[in-house]
């Protein structure tokens, strides 16, 4: 006798991520890095804060003004693998750990 097994796909589960979340996560996702752009130019501006993150020190070396570009590129790589992702748990991941970016670039607001 064969076994019969379900795709991942037909099983219900509770932390499935429904399409109407999937919209709204993108939409937060795109807020937040907006939120982290405006209160890192306004902290690096009042020459309170400095950038902690290497890649994006990087990038305003070698960029200058428009170095938040590749946040542009990570917001639109977002949108095409948030389809792939079936799981709720990485997105609330991504979405505090940005909160918390945020939060503390308010610090020195």
């Amino acid at each position: 006798m064969g076994s019969v097994s379900a795709s991942p796909r037909s099983l219900p589960s509770s932390s499935t991520m429904p399409e109407r979340w999937r919209g709204c996560f993108l939409l937060f996702f795109a807020a937040l890095q907006l939120a982290d752009v405006v209160t890192t130019n306004h902290a690096l501006a009042a020459a309170t804060g400095t950038e902690g993150n290497p890649i994006m020190a990087l990038a305003m070396t070698h960029l200058g003004e428009v170095w938040w570009l590749p946040k542009v590129a990570i917001v639109a790589f977002s949108m095409i693998a948030v389809r792939r992702i079936r799981r709720q748990w990485p997105f609330s991941v991504v979405t505090a750990i940005l909160v918390a970016f945020v939060a503390n670039n308010l610090i020195y607001w």
